[in-house]
């Protein structure tokens, strides 16, 4: 069985669906962590037409998944204490796979045919498991290494202090986006969303912090933002939830200006008064967006327009 968290779904082109999860989360007599990948593919009518399980006797997880533009999926995950990226054909087979980077989160996307990837990396000099940074690693499909920029100056205490890390693709460029926490400083801290425009080339064309995105937390200080996306028209959407609605921040794409936005709470009525909760964000036009959420017992869809054309 997946645990529901650990799913994550990418669409090909022909419409076909290809799924990526983690089972077998347990751990060895000696207390190491363990766990196994599993990756599937389904026709355009939901049919499971491959299925690929990773169990090395090791932690392999996937946390990431993206589609080639010729169908072959990218998985990004962990291996161990590593990142760990792969191809995988549409016979389910791994086309190839290379291991990089710090840390338990990370992040894919597929811009033509270039593959990006987001993680935290080490601080030469700095001790084992401590002392990290965004980085941005571009490949192409073949996995050779295109190029690595830092996304992010500031460090982190501890690459598993990471709150949100996704790399998305939109218009021609890469959008990716950072918060974390720091819960061993004195007092507890933490880091607001970070998002920066980056060409396919590696140039980076802005970066923007936004500071309305840390909220006070039952131990203190935390990031709000929980997932990012690219519209179809470009720039970067996020969101933080509150108690009266969801705040909605789009970054324009040429200037990083931020508009933001008070979603109320579709659940105030559907769900006898109690707060909803989104989940997740599709793009559904050029100039909206799909926001899928629950509250009490029922769950709730919103469409958003982002801005007049």
């Amino acid at each position: 069985m997946l645990a529901a968290s650990a799913i994550h779904l990418a669409v090909a082109v022909d419409g076909s669906l290809w799924i990526g999860g983690t089972q077998n989360i347990r751990r060895s007599i000696g207390g190491t962590p363990l766990s196994d990948g599993y990756i599937a593919k389904l026709d355009p009518t939901g049919h499971v037409i491959r299925e690929i399980e990773i169990a090395r006797n090791r932690e392999n997880t996937i946390v990431d998944v993206a589609v080639l533009p010729g169908g072959d999926a990218v998985i990004v995950g962990r291996e161990d204490d590593a990142n760990w990226l792969a191809r995988i054909s549409g016979d389910g087979e791994i086309v190839w796979e290379k291991t990089f980077g710090v840390g338990k989160i990370a992040s894919v996307t597929v811009l033509n045919d270039l593959i990006a990837v987001m993680a935290f990396e080490a601080i030469e000099g700095s001790p084992v498991g401590a002392g990290v940074r965004v980085a941005l690693w571009r490949f192409d499909t073949e996995g050779r290494l295109l190029g690595r920029q830092l996304v992010r100056q500031e460090p982190a205490q501890t690459p598993g202090s990471a709150w949100l890390m996704k790399v998305v693709s939109g218009q021609g460029d890469l959008y990716a986006a950072s918060a974390w926490t720091e819960p061993w400083s004195k007092p507890p801290s933490a880091k607001p969303l970070s998002v920066t425009r980056i060409a396919a080339n590696g140039q980076i064309i802005w970066q923007k912090d936004v500071p309305d995105t840390v909220v006070p937390g039952r131990l203190g200080p935390m990031p709000c933002p929980r997932t990012a996306i690219a519209p179809l028209d470009g720039g970067l959407i996020t969101f933080c939830i509150a108690a009266e609605g969801t705040s909605l921040f789009y970054l324009e794409p040429a200037t990083a200006q931020i508009v933001r936005d008070l979603l109320p709470n579709k659940t105030e009525r559907v769900c006898n008064g109690s707060n909803g909760r989104a989940s997740f964000m599709l793009p559904h036009s050029d100039s909206s967006i799909l926001i899928f959420g629950t509250g009490g017992s029922c769950s709730w869809l919103q469409k958003v327009q982002l801005r007049n054309k």
